[in-house]
């Protein structure tokens, strides 16, 4: 089971120095999706993308509507599907700044469409970021630690990177493992927000997203029985709470997303399907919003090694 996807590292530089009032992707996301929609839609602009007969084969419809067919198994019901892509920024609300750096994360199925995603990246130059209307130019463009040149298809669709999903119980040896949450992480349980979320439902979750995105997105998903995974770890996790907010557009509203950051210790034994899965999550985030940012995690692993104590 694997996922190919393709990770777009933008630079850019403000005209000045600006405090930043709203986390990166946010602004990102929505400058895409206004501008994209502008050079996509061929109809009328009143037209709602729900009834439109284009909404399948639309860049706009297919990046930030997302629609699917509801007899989809994996999300069975359900109108829309996660979005194709990941945006990701080390820049916070309330850093000063004039450079912004973010990632964008495309997967395979989508990379067609990433040709009018930069175009809508540097109409938004002209026309400026946050309610300053800030503008701004693009430093660089890399991935895989190349310059992107967009004048060549080929310096943009390759080569890929993957995620692979390791299937087997192959248990290590102990270990201490430390998730980062770096912005706020939005978990569901039976319908409530967690507020308190221990390693398994850190796991679980990106399980769920996990299986998601390989049937949408992948090569496809193929049960996987978590059951073994329960076994005895010792947690320790430091929370707290923060809020991002953010205008909708289609909501005529300012929303707020309000989630855990922090840092979590897990010391015990872990299954390469384990460390599979958390890999996952620190590419591709979890929880609500993580097309978005939200939800984004750092991971890393430490053998605990024995010291010899010389007497």
């Amino acid at each position: 089971m694997k996922l190919f996807y393709k990770k777009y590292t933008y630079e850019l530089e403000l005209e000045k120095e600006t405090k930043l009032g709203i986390f990166i992707p946010f602004i990102i996301r929505s400058v895409l999706g206004k501008f994209l929609r502008q050079f996509s839609c061929i109809k009328e602009p009143d037209t709602k993308c729900l009834v439109c007969s284009e909404k399948f084969v639309c860049p706009y419809s297919l990046c930030f509507e997302t629609f699917i067919d509801k007899d989809l198994e994996v999300l069975k019901g359900r109108q829309k599907a996660p979005h194709p892509f990941v945006i990701n920024s080390p820049c916070l609300p309330g850093h000063v700044t004039n450079k912004i750096k973010f990632d964008l994360i495309l997967f395979q199925t989508h990379l067609k469409h990433y040709p009018f995603i930069h175009r809508s990246i540097e109409m938004s130059s002209r026309a400026g970021l946050f309610s300053e209307r800030t503008k701004f130019k693009i430093l660089s463009v890399t991935s895989n630690g190349r310059n992107v040149r967009h004048d060549d298809l080929s310096s943009y669709s390759e080569p890929l990177s993957s995620w692979a999903f390791d299937r087997t119980e192959v248990r290590n040896s102990v270990r201490a493992i430390r998730l980062d949450m770096r912005t706020p992480l939005i978990l569901q349980k039976n319908n409530r927000i967690v507020k308190n979320p221990d390693y398994f439902d850190i796991l679980y979750a990106a399980d769920r997203r996990a299986k998601i995105l390989l049937d949408i997105y992948g090569d496809g998903y193929e049960w996987v029985d978590l059951a073994d995974i329960e076994q005895e770890k010792l947690m320790n996790a430091e929370y707290f709470e923060e809020s991002y907010e953010r205008y909708s557009a289609s909501q005529e509203k300012r929303l707020s997303f309000n989630g855990v950051k922090g840092k979590m210790t897990v010391v015990g034994t872990f299954t390469n399907k384990e460390l599979s899965l958390l890999q996952f999550a620190e590419y591709f985030n979890i929880g609500k919003n993580t097309s978005m940012g939200l939800g984004s995690i750092d991971f890393s692993e430490h053998r605990l090694i024995k010291k010899k104590i010389n007497k």
